[in-house]
């Protein structure tokens, strides 16, 4: 993470993407955050963009499309203090990158209750986020349909401890029209391990069962995902699918809610080595 005032003497960035492509997608972003206000309070949500400086790839949301609750003060400080950090995406380890970084290099959405729960060298803004009260954080890689890259990250910001993302997440999805992380999977065989799910936890009084399937970024079912120099994405996570869950103790819900809000890169998790090692 750098400091802008850091980063003075090599100044001017410029933008990662060509000056036509970067005014599409910062006007879009625009519009779905203006949209995103209509319907949320009590929200800071702010987009962090790539620049190159030199050979540098750092993420800055300086100049960058935001929103927020007018009425909360802390999240208006928050906001004034976000444009003075740089977080470059070169770094060594996932650690030193920052929330931001590890969003856009990953391309996977990163999310947290409580970012006091960071340290500081996983949060480097954790000393202002303890002074303005910033607690829920959630991330999200945005992606240029057409090519399938990673433009940017949008971050979201609460004053409020928060777990359940699920209706922040859906609004932001339909206002940007994005879709991140659609299932690549065969509905038929979705529905057939639904029956042996009802069949199991109904038989062995099981409280509940659910599937993690591969998926990958921007890409639907019949359709595979590709970079911009058309091999396959690398970034192939876990994710579990609204088809092949059965519940039969509600008081599962609760996890169940919470493993449909992440995913897992292959070989994370107790799914994520199964499906890695195929035992």
């Amino acid at each position: 993470m750098l400091k802008k005032n850091e980063e003075k003497r090599r100044l001017p960035w410029t933008p990662i993407e060509n000056q036509e492509g970067y005014c599409l997608i910062k006007e879009r972003i625009t519009q779905a955050l203006r949209h995103f206000k209509e319907s949320t309070e009590h929200v800071l949500a702010q987009f962090w963009a790539p620049v190159k400086n030199g050979d540098q790839c750092l993420l800055t949301t300086s100049g960058q499309p935001f929103v927020l609750d007018s009425n909360s003060n802390s999240l208006h400080q928050n906001r004034m203090i976000s444009p003075t950090y740089l977080f470059s995406v070169d770094g060594e380890s996932d650690g030193a990158l920052g929330l931001p970084a590890r969003v856009f290099r990953h391309k996977l959405p990163e999310w947290t209750p409580n970012v006091h729960y960071y340290p500081s060298r996983e949060y480097p803004r954790l000393e202002h986020a303890l002074h303005y009260n910033v607690r829920g954080t959630l991330a999200l890689p945005v992606f240029e349909p057409s090519r399938q890259s990673c433009v940017g990250v949008l971050e979201l910001v609460m004053t409020s401890q928060k777990i359940n993302y699920a209706p922040e997440l859906d609004k932001i999805c339909k206002s940007l029209g994005v879709g991140f992380f659609p299932l690549l999977c065969c509905q038929n065989a979705l529905a057939e391990i639904l029956e042996i799910f009802t069949m199991v936890c109904e038989t062995y009084k099981l409280p509940m069962a659910q599937t993690w399937v591969p998926c990958s970024h921007g890409s639907g079912p019949g359709k595979s995902s590709t970079s911009s120099d058309g091999n396959y994405m690398d970034h192939v996570c876990m994710s579990t699918t609204d088809v092949a869950f059965y519940v039969v103790d509600a008081q599962t819900w609760g996890f169940r809610e919470a493993c449909a809000e992440h995913h897992l890169q292959k070989g994370q998790g107790v799914a994520g080595r199964a499906f890695e090692s195929h035992n």
